[in-house]
């Protein structure tokens, strides 16, 4: 230990620990102060983006919801629904039945996630209904209509004013009265239709099938690879992982909130369901959440959606990935500087052991008082006089003398206080007798 810390004395110590206070330590110190606040931006600005990347996709579906409203409404008040409600008991509505059909049914085609489109009479029963089948639209006949009378959205729809508009929870479809397997969650819109005396007659009523909102969570999801979630007011949820299969996307399986418990707290599930918005670090998740927020003409018509909600959470290591590969990249390079004056201090040579020849050969390169020095004969040289020079071997003793002088001090002779040359060293070195410092 002693000797390993001998070496850092003279010269080349101070030569070390003025680089380490003009170099090494305030970089440390800069580094040190840059990182914090670096990463620290970059994790706010991060959970900035997760916050950005949550609340557009809840204004774009709450847009899309606004535009199959009011879209609902206009086709509400088509001629041939208003012709049909209006005409006389007792009067043949075969004609009006293929009209409506062919209505519905290009409105189908304008929105591909239309799964069902139908008009219900006031009595419950079904009077014309479109439905998609593996990307087919298909008239349903006579035979196939059912009776809704008992249905809870027929129920709430057909008790509001017209021109309201019902939007239903994330529901599961119920067919012949019982729930489709594979199950299909659907969310339906609403609105009662009257006739020229204000008198209801039924109900039009769109299925939006769930592939739509799926559509949006894989989006979502896929953008972080993270899970995104749909809450709708009744406590249930959809959900989508960007690690799920294509085989895995045809599953439309609804869970309640009380599974996600284990996740996230349960004072956090309730705000989400009551329509907070923000960005939060749960434990080892971190989770962004915004209402669907209905636009004008659905704020208009109905407040049911303002409880519809999405969220996006992701481990925290991941999300954070970025973060720690800054973290590891400044690690590298504080290891890459601390190795190199590590290797320095190692690597360095004691002033005893520096010739003053060698720096001064580190510098200028090969020494020489003459340039033919080190020149040989029968070889181009810089001088027409080198191969008959008569003066060249007594320089040549010069040089060697200067050369064995210079080689025999070192760099820790120029900062003691013994004499740098003596008579003994000039005799030695063959400059002859009688000189003195």
């Amino acid at each position: 230990m002693v000797k390993f810390f001998g070496r850092f004395r003279g010269l080349a110590r101070k030569f070390h620990m003025a680089f380490l206070l003009t170099a090494i330590i305030p970089a440390t110190v800069a580094g040190v102060v840059g990182i914090y606040y670096s990463l620290d931006a970059l994790k706010k600005e991060t959970l900035q983006h997760l916050n950005q990347e949550v609340t557009g996709r809840a204004r774009g579906m709450a847009h899309f919801f606004d535009q199959l409203t009011s879209e609902l409404l206009y086709l509400s008040r088509s001629d041939t629904l208003y012709e049909l409600v209006n005409q006389p008991a007792g009067q043949p509505r075969k004609s009006l039945h293929g009209k409506l059909e062919s209505d519905f049914a290009a409105f189908a085609k304008t929105y591909p996630y239309i799964y069902q489109i139908r008009f219900i009479g006031a009595d419950g029963r079904e009077f014309v209904r479109v439905d998609r089948q593996d990307k087919r639209l298909v008239f349903v006949p006579d035979s196939g209509l059912q009776m809704k009378r008992d249905r809870y959205y027929f129920q709430e729809s057909i008790s509001i004013e017209a021109g309201q508009v019902y939007v239903s929870p994330l529901d599961l479809n119920v067919e012949h009265g019982q729930v489709e397997n594979p199950e299909r969650p659907v969310i339906r819109f609403a609105t009662p239709v009257v006739d020229r005396h204000g008198e209801k007659q039924g109900v039009l009523i769109i299925n939006l099938h769930a592939a739509y909102l799926l559509e949006q969570l894989e989006h979502l999801a896929g953008g972080r690879s993270g899970i995104s979630y749909l809450f709708d007011r009744s406590g249930f949820f959809l959900s989508r992982s960007a690690d799920e299969t294509k085989t895995q996307a045809a599953d439309y399986k609804m869970e309640s909130v009380e599974t996600l418990a284990g996740h996230l707290p349960r004072e956090l599930l309730a705000r989400i369901l009551q329509g907070a918005q923000g960005t939060e670090v749960a434990g080892e998740w971190i989770a962004a959440f915004a209402p669907i927020v209905p636009g004008s003409t659905l704020a208009e018509r109905s407040d049911d959606i303002q409880s519809w909600a999405v969220g996006l959470i992701y481990p925290r290591a991941r999300l954070l990935e970025a973060v720690f590969n800054l973290y590891l990249l400044y690690g590298v390079l504080a290891l890459s500087l601390m190795t190199s004056a590590a290797a320095g201090y190692l690597l360095a040579r004691h002033a005893r052991e520096i010739t003053i020849a060698q720096v001064l050969e580190a510098i200028e390169g090969p020494l020489g008082i003459t340039d033919c020095y080190q020149e040989q004969e029968d070889k181009e040289t810089s001088c027409s006089c080198f191969n008959h020079c008569n003066i060249r071997t007594p320089l040549l003793k010069v040089q060697d003398s200067i050369y064995q002088l210079l080689n025999s001090m070192t760099v820790a002779d120029m900062t003691g206080d013994t004499p740098l040359i003596t008579v003994q060293s000039l005799s030695t070195a063959g400059l002859g007798g009688g000189v003195t410092r």
